[in-house]
């Protein structure tokens, strides 16, 4: 804005002034300080159609919950229960979103208007307390088998469905418990190291086994090992190391079984990644060897389903 000098004193162009407050400031938005009373919504329309809950929600059938576990509640006493399929879907859909805790799924299920969706709930429908997963796994939950059927069901249906090969593989990865240096305690353990391995040596592999690993185990020892059980060796193969365990190794590097047992390996180890980055399995939340075995049946129902899911929409593309 211009300024005149006159007098010792600043002056202001009174013309410059009047354009500059009659100028409007055109790009710039105004809030609206009026808000609807209500709204004309559905909760689905808020939904993308590329959300992962929308793609997986088809995929899990509701009756076939109820059925599991209809022998666990009471016919005539008490009053009505939330619906045993919402807090799976609650529990499924907060591994698939990363939630850590039973508190933070329900945080989550307040706010996010594609989980209330996924669970069942509409936009005014309550939410329940953090303790109902609690009080619900060990009373019904947790000592009966239906996390295992239900992971079974996605087996069942990629095998009805021709998504799965009669080669199997076998793998296993390290997690962390939820538990404190401090609770450390002696285990106590009936047989000598040496007897173990004594009475594991004795036992003999059926025909038309192998056995596949990364380079760490491409050792001489290792790979004898396992010819001795009469056990095919597919493992990586290094460039270092002499030995006819070895060399019989790197002769079968060149077959299409060893190729597909490596392929197969490398799958498996993705699978794993993907559940400790995205779905809790670097670290359980739950303690004792049964009740982690329910979590880690949960976050494999959650990882076939995402393959199901995967699979589906390639093959109706």
């Amino acid at each position: 804005m211009p300024v005149t000098r006159a007098s010792g004193i600043h002056k202001i162009s009174r013309r410059n002034t009047d354009n500059a407050i009659r100028r409007p400031a055109e790009m710039m938005g105004i809030a609206e300080s009026q808000k609807s009373i209500s709204h004309s919504v559905q909760i689905e329309d808020l939904v993308p159609a590329d959300h992962p809950l929308r793609r997986i929600r088809p995929l899990v059938d509701a009756e076939r919950i109820r059925k599991l576990c209809r022998p666990f509640y009471c016919e005539d006493n008490g009053r009505p229960s939330i619906p045993p399929e919402q807090l799976f879907f609650a529990l499924l859909g907060g591994y698939l979103l990363g939630c850590r805790s039973d508190r933070v799924i329900i945080r989550q299920l307040t706010c996010d208007m594609a989980f209330r969706w996924f669970v069942g709930l509409d936009l005014d429908s309550p939410v329940w307390d953090a303790s109902t997963f609690s009080k619900n796994r060990e009373r019904r939950f947790d000592e009966t088998n239906v996390m295992e059927q239900l992971f079974d069901d996605t087996v069942k249906t990629a095998i009805k469905k021709g998504w799965v090969s009669l080669h199997w593989s076998v793998d296993g990865t390290l997690t962390r418990a939820n538990a404190s240096q401090k609770s450390f305690a002696p285990i106590e353990v009936l047989e000598r190291p040496e007897e173990y391995r004594k009475a594991i040596s004795g036992k003999k592999a059926k025909d038309g086994r192998d056995e596949d690993g990364d380079k760490g185990y491409f050792a001489r020892k290792f790979v004898q090992g396992l010819l001795d059980r009469k056990i095919a060796p597919h493992v990586s193969v290094k460039k270092k190391g002499r030995g006819g365990a070895l060399m019989r190794d790197r002769m079968r590097e060149r077959g299409m079984p060893f190729r597909w047992s490596q392929r197969c390996r490398k799958r498996i180890e993705e699978l794993w990644g993907e559940a400790k980055e995205l779905h809790g399995l670097r670290r359980f939340a739950r303690r004792m060897v049964e009740n982690v075995g329910q979590e880690a049946l949960m976050i494999g129902w959650l990882l076939n389903l995402k393959r199901l899911a995967t699979l589906q929409a390639r093959a109706t593309a």
